[in-house]
């Protein structure tokens, strides 16, 4: 696209999807709405069809601003996966550790991308 405001707008919104789906899901579980474990499994299964796609713009996209605002929001994307109550790639699911569930390596893609 030509316009790399319009662009970068829509990498800022994608990200807001992604926050928002969490506030979305957590409340729905804790209305009693569905199971929390699998109301967070969809937040973040989300949140890695976003990253994915934000890693993808950010590998093809040529333009400084558009590739600094996918970084941006990829990283905001990371810290929203791996909070404390969010989960973690790999590990031993120890205590209240979940083990954040991506068959497709979304985040080991992002990972070589961020380095």
């Amino acid at each position: 696209h030509d316009d790399k405001s319009f662009a970068c707008a829509a990498i800022i919104a994608v990200g807001k999807v992604a926050e928002l789906a969490r506030i979305v899901y957590d409340r729905r579980a804790f209305t009693g709405g569905i199971d929390a474990d699998a109301a967070r499994d969809e937040s973040n299964s989300i949140a890695l069809g976003c990253l994915s796609g934000l890693v993808t713009l950010s590998e093809f996209s040529k333009n400084d601003q558009v590739v600094g605002e996918c970084i941006a929001t990829i990283q905001r994307l990371l810290a929203q996966l791996w909070s404390k109550d969010g989960g973690f790639s790999s590990g031993g699911g120890e205590g209240n550790i979940k083990v954040l569930k991506d068959p497709a390596l979304i985040q080991e893609r992002v990972l070589k991308r961020l380095l």
